[in-house]
């Protein structure tokens, strides 16, 4: 009994002693219970009132959180897009400004990061250090907005167990990229839409209309979020659509010069999209990697495990998604009705969160709009599908074991269906977990092993030719060498006349050349040099920034031998 006294008196839960504490053996699958046991008052299912976490618990599960995705925040080297980020923050603040908008940007994320490293200097990881902590503010308005409408603990648990270890998300948080920063403005903002939905609130709706500002001041696809929640709104609380309306009159007026900008800009460069039908299958993946990640970067991990970890990212969506739908069809018993009308209310609302902005890019793929299959894309709408997920996997949980049974993993008198389903759903929340610490722990070979490699043998007098020669430009001045002459070669480049007519320009006067190669495979240099690696008997060596490139070619193989594979 001491430790279900500990738990029911516990000092950083609200309500510490307004309901019985829960006393199971750890053994058992009730363990879970224990965790969170108190946390949502009387009881679990038929709290009438919104009672969630303290403001203690929530500061401490915080700190936990930004403690644990710390950990091998400078594991890999930066990569293209990053090193986009550090060029557009690093430049002077007309081109920062221009040169984002020129990308299809906006630009508020880059003016963040370049304010930031003018106090803590452009380095790995401070450049990454701004997305964890966004990150883990998301998480604490995430799991406060759990508790206060998931009164079922399970869950409660379950949601916030798979936040914390959701592979995604410690990849957003892990990248000097603005999605991390899109999260946080995505929950803040449907959790004060929430709470103005309820109460009709005029403080939570002008918090919510500063979300809104945040989010589509960071990126242009936010307005898929504001499409969603218009859609809720008119759906299921049209009494206070005009006035959710209203809300969005300051932050359109304020934003819309900066997107007339950044359209006059692309329209002037006469940017290219990536024009694709989307398949459902490719919906149905994006789905997935939201769920447990998503493997295909994860090149020093075994093939085996990246379609693991993809079968059970398909697996958690189906079985935890049709659990979440029937939970919402049922209809809740008298005692129960007060404690799920919260969930109710938050799982019908994840669902609009989740699938609009999905239902609108599919659409627009119809059309042929740019960049509409990237998965960090959808990255606004993982909290949406991790509450359908913790919602999927409680209803699961008391399918197996109703609350109060007995265990169902010992006992004979079980049967062994429900024994197996037990086993399988506490698997379930181990998958994280594992795919999680996989992730920590895996490492890359990437630009910056290629420019280590380059600056330990570039003398002067030699010159380097790189692929591309937008982001990768940015590598010089941060990984070095820093003063190395470089001519770039785009991705893109297709005429190899002219590119041999580039290189032997450049090579005039050199003593050796280098050559610097993102991708192998991706772009049109390596091809000419799998062509005519004789023509290339200037080069002096290839330094490369992928694993596949080691593979693929022999490294630190000569290009003078032609020994591409």
């Amino acid at each position: 009994m001491q430790l279900a006294l500990l738990i029911n008196n516990a000092p950083w839960l609200k309500n510490d002693r307004s309901g019985p504490a829960v006393f199971l053996p750890l053994h058992r699958p009730g363990e879970w219970e224990i965790l969170v046991a108190s946390m949502s008052g009387p009881n679990s299912t038929d709290a009438p009132g919104r009672r969630g976490l303290s403001a203690r618990a929530v500061l401490v599960l915080s700190a936990l959180f930004l403690a644990v995705h710390l950990v091998g925040l400078t594991r890999d080297a930066l990569w293209i897009d990053e090193l986009h980020t550090y060029g557009a923050a690093a430049a002077p603040l007309d081109a920062l400004i221009g040169n984002r908008l020129s990308a299809g940007h906006m630009p508020a994320y880059f003016l963040i990061i370049k304010a930031w490293g003018g106090c803590a200097g452009f380095t790995e990881w401070s450049l990454r250090f701004p997305s964890v902590f966004f990150g883990t503010l998301a998480f604490a308005v995430f799991v406060t907005m759990a508790a206060r409408y998931l009164q079922d603990r399970r869950a409660l648990f379950a949601a916030g167990f798979i936040f914390f270890f959701s592979p995604f998300v410690l990849w957003l948080c892990q990248e000097a990229r603005m999605y991390s920063m899109l999260v946080f403005a995505s929950v803040l903002a449907s959790c004060l839409l929430l709470r103005f939905v309820e109460q009709g609130s005029g403080w939570a709706l002008a918090g919510y209309g500063v979300a809104v500002f945040a989010g589509l001041s960071l990126h242009v696809l936010f307005v898929l979020q504001v499409a969603a929640h218009g859609v809720f709104v008119a759906a299921h609380a049209r009494q206070w659509f005009s006035r959710w309306v209203t809300a969005l009159i300051l932050p359109a007026l304020v934003v819309t010069p900066t997107l007339l900008a950044m359209g006059a800009e692309q329209v002037a460069v006469k940017a290219q999209g990536r024009l694709k039908w989307p398949p459902l299958d490719d919906a149905f993946n994006k789905l997935a990697a939201l769920a447990l990640g998503d493997p295909a970067g994860l090149s020093d991990i075994p093939p085996a495990v990246r379609g693991l970890q993809r079968t059970l990212g398909m697996v958690f969506v189906v079985v935890f998604g049709a659990a979440a739908l029937r939970r919402l069809k049922r209809r809740p018993s008298s005692s129960a009705a007060a404690g799920d009308a919260g969930c109710e209310l938050l799982l019908r609302y994840s669902l609009y969160w989740l699938l609009v902005p999905l239902g609108i890019l599919i659409v627009m793929a119809i059309f042929a709009v740019d960049r509409v299959s990237t998965v960090r894309y959808h990255s606004p709408g993982v909290p949406a599908l991790i509450v359908i997920l913790g919602c999927g996997w409680s209803a699961l949980s008391r399918h197996i074991w109703p609350e109060g049974s007995v265990d169902v993993l010992s006992s004979p008198h079980r049967d062994w269906r429900r024994r197996l389903g037990a086993r399988l759903l506490h698997g379930g929340l181990i998958a994280p977990v594992f795919f999680f610490f996989v992730q920590v722990y895996s490492r890359e070979i990437g630009i910056r092993e290629g420019a280590a490699y380059l600056n330990e043998r570039y003398r002067p007098g030699d010159g380097v030719v790189f692929c591309s020669n937008g982001a990768m430009n940015y590598a010089f001045p941060f990984y070095g060498p820093r003063d190395a002459e470089r001519v770039g070669v785009s991705k893109v480049e297709t005429d190899e006349a002219a590119l041999n007519r580039r290189i032997d320009l450049f090579a005039q006067g050199k003593r050796a050349l280098w050559l610097f190669l993102h991708d192998w495979g991706k772009s049109p240099l390596d091809a000419i040099l799998k062509r005519r690696p004789e023509r290339y008997t200037l080069f002096a060596e290839a330094c490369f920034t992928s694993a596949t490139v080691v593979q693929g070619y022999h490294i630190r193989g000569n290009a003078r031998s032609g020994t591409a594979d």
